[in-house]
């Protein structure tokens, strides 16, 4: 394919548009609730799924900032008490991202908030089988970046 038809194109634009607007509207909710706003609430997730502990770069890749807003997020994350950074004893020049039981005890926090807005703004408008498409349709347009991992 060297062209896009305007379906795809249509699909793309849908997805950025979608993906910008659920997230202000789940980061206002959250903000209002006086949890942890969304960015927050993604790197926490992110480490929790690592069992509480990633390298600063590994957390970079799975995280939905720049790797850039990842060292200023870490650094507010770490202020306020819900992360650690530990350097590595064998490479000094490693960091970990460690998620703290604070950490652990405001992402499900959030998560109260988190998910009947998810249902809100996003899950009511799609039936299982849409959201099987979607996942498997994205999934695929990730198998690049596993292949070169």
């Amino acid at each position: 394919m060297n062209k896009l038809d305007s379906v795809r194109k249509g699909a793309w634009r849908m997805l950025l548009v979608s993906r910008a607007r659920i997230s202000e509207k789940i980061d206002r909710e959250l903000l209002a609730a006086d949890v942890v706003c969304f960015d927050w609430y993604d790197v926490l997730l992110r480490l929790e799924e690592a069992n509480g502990r990633l390298k600063m770069g590994d957390l970079a890749n799975r995280v939905l900032t720049s790797r850039s807003g990842l060292t200023r997020l870490a650094d507010r994350l770490e202020a306020a008490g819900l992360i650690l950074r530990e350097h590595c004893e064998q490479d000094r020049r490693v960091v970990f991202a460690v998620l703290t039981e604070n950490g652990r005890k405001a992402r499900e926090e959030a998560w109260q908030v988190y998910e009947p807005a998810l249902i809100r703004h996003f899950g009511r408008y799609i039936s299982e089988q849409d959201a099987a498409v979607i996942q498997n349709a994205l999934a695929r347009t990730l198998e690049e970046d596993r292949e070169s991992m």
